[in-house]
């Protein structure tokens, strides 16, 4: 018999035994285990990949960086660290290897485009539990409508993800996971030719928009003349909230220096909020936090809102609030040198608070007129 003939019989043998009939017992086997390869090779497969850093750091392929409130958890357990940035969006673009550099820290970032205060306490003990006593600053910026959103919480969806447990099934077992494994390998594949790929695979940008957004006067005005729904009114209990999500674990923690800081909205926003008779309610908000911070001998606030060689220089805008990374490095230099650092409490405040009713009645005119076309 020749090697054709062979190879021949050989494949009609497997036919033959592929085609004949199953039995009951038997189907129930070839679910059974073929169920059990498919289950033990995902775990496996999600295990190695670990695509929200549960278990550890990545193995084989870079990080990838996409869905903070899920990976935040991980970072701030797995990583070295004695310095933690919190904050919102108007956080985000901080890069880490810069923030290091200038002030002496060795840091990582735990931002949330959104970001709640409820939520922002959650990664703060977070980091506490995992770090302790290396656990040595942090720096938050104070974004109102953080405060402004009560109980709000916008990592529930991944809730499990903030536990300790050493088997998390709705993680081995979820679409978010899957999602995420996929990612990770696309990502990974698409490095080498891709910019957005390439950011969301650098440690140094991790959780900062991407790099997509434009800025400018023509962004910023556009924004302007867009804006159809006015800011939510400070709610009445917007004190205790600061109170009970921050004052709290500055009280709590004197080992732990705290850099607050107020983030430079463009004085566009200010005109908002006096268009829509809002301006008063933010002043007090302001002034409130100068006098509570000043209580406590652990914290410093960084007040860049007054300041309109910032808020009034369009080109740094790509809306109302949002700034460029230019204005994130011009920020670090001044908690480096204390230059908008308030020191003097109450008093310096309703100075500076003049100072923003003052550029408001500067550039209200021009406001309005966007406001109309």
């Amino acid at each position: 018999m020749t090697i054709k003939e062979k190879i021949i019989q050989n494949i009609k043998k497997v036919q033959a035994l592929w085609l004949k009939p199953l039995t009951d017992f038997a189907y129930v086997k070839f679910f059974v285990y073929s169920l059990t390869a498919i289950i033990v090779s995902s775990t496996v497969v999600v295990f190695l990949i670990d695509p929200y850093i549960y278990y550890h750091r990545s193995i084989g392929l870079r990080q990838v960086y996409a869905d903070s409130t899920a990976m935040i958890p991980g970072v701030l357990k797995h990583y070295e660290y004695d310095t933690v940035l919190f904050g919102s969006s108007m956080v985000q673009n901080f890069h880490i290897g810069e923030m290091n550099k200038i002030l002496g820290c060795n840091g990582v970032k735990a931002t949330s485009a959104g970001l709640t205060a409820e939520t922002l306490a959650v990664y703060f003990e977070t980091a506490l539990k995992h770090k302790g006593s290396d656990l040595k600053r942090c720096i938050m910026g104070i974004d109102f409508f953080a405060f402004a959103k009560g109980d709000q919480k916008i990592h529930t969806r991944y809730n499990y993800l903030y536990g300790d447990d050493l088997f998390v099934p709705e993680y081995f077992y979820s679409k978010n996971t899957l999602d995420a494994v996929l990612e990770a390998i696309i990502t990974n594949i698409a490095y080498p030719f891709d910019k957005i790929a390439r950011h969301q695979c650098d440690c140094n940008m991790m959780f900062s928009s991407k790099p997509r957004y434009s800025f400018g006067r023509k962004y910023l005005e556009r924004d302007v003349r867009r804006l159809s729904v006015y800011p939510t009114p400070p709610p009445a209990d917007i004190y205790q909230t600061f109170d009970k999500l921050l004052f709290k674990h500055i009280r709590s923690n004197p080992e732990i220096h705290f850099d607050l800081f107020l983030p430079p909205y463009s004085i566009y926003f200010w005109c908002l909020l006096e268009e829509c008779g809002q301006f008063d309610d933010y002043m007090k908000i302001r002034l409130f936090l100068a006098e509570e911070i000043a209580r406590y001998p652990n914290a410093r606030l960084h007040d860049f809102q007054w300041d309109g060689t910032i808020t009034g220089n369009f080109e740094n805008y790509k809306d109302i609030t949002h700034y460029s990374g230019k204005v994130n490095t011009q920020m670090l230099e001044s908690m480096a040198n204390g230059k908008h650092q308030l020191t003097l409490g109450v008093p310096q405040m309703k100075k500076r608070n003049s100072l923003i009713k003052e550029d408001v009645r500067k550039y209200k005119t021009v406001y309005l007129q966007l406001r109309k076309k």
